[in-house]
């Protein structure tokens, strides 16, 4: 069961890139906005995604090329 999801997200600390900065009332702080990718695939197709993710989905600014990956014991839908 593959599946994507991509968010518009605000990232704040560290991973704020400074020459994208903007300020927002509602964080208190600097963010920069970010695109976060969220990819649920079979155990034998991660490193193939991975590939794809850091060759395609690189831009080489601050807070950019974090990737994590984890198992999930369970996955339902409603």
């Amino acid at each position: 069961m593959t599946r994507l999801f991509v968010s518009h997200i605000h990232v704040l600390g560290a991973g704020v890139d400074s020459e994208h900065l903007r300020l927002s009332m509602e964080e208190g702080q600097a963010f920069s906005g970010k695109a976060k990718i969220e990819l649920i695939c079979e155990a034998d197709e991660v490193d193939e995604f991975l590939a794809v993710v850091r060759d395609e989905a690189a831009t080489a600014h601050r807070g950019d090329g974090v990737i994590a990956v984890t198992n999930l014991d369970r996955i339902w839908t409603a």
